[in-house]
């Protein structure tokens, strides 16, 4: 990821928590990037958590699954350790109302924040 990510460029996973039927919820991506973070020439700019319905996970797709979906995600926004990542706005608005619009609407959403930075 770090050989193909612009020096002023954010990468973000998203990692959902996994837990065991009836176990405690592993924070996965927390996890994951305590064990290898250092390793990776990446930079974590920060660890956004969003906790959404289970019902409403991507893994949901699949139907049955072998473990227990939880109720979060978290992104890992990482850049490269050199890497000059420009800032984004300070407010991002959530409620997405051009999410019916289609891709069209959302590009346009995009560009419209691009301009006022």
């Amino acid at each position: 990821m770090r050989r193909v990510l612009k020096k002023d460029g954010v990468a973000v996973l998203v990692v959902g928590d996994v837990a065991d039927p009836g176990g405690v919820a592993l924070p996965l991506a927390a996890q994951i990037w305590q064990d290898i973070g250092s390793q990776t020439g990446l930079q974590l700019l920060d660890l956004v958590e969003d906790h959404l319905p289970t019902q409403n996970k991507v893994s949901r797709i699949w139907g049955e699954t072998k473990g227990q979906a939880t109720d979060r995600d978290c992104a890992l926004v990482l850049a490269r350790l050199e890497g000059r990542p420009s800032p984004g706005p300070n407010v991002i608005d959530w409620e997405e109302p051009y999410k019916d619009g289609g891709p069209d609407a959302a590009h346009a959403r995009v560009e419209a924040v691009r301009a006022a930075l």
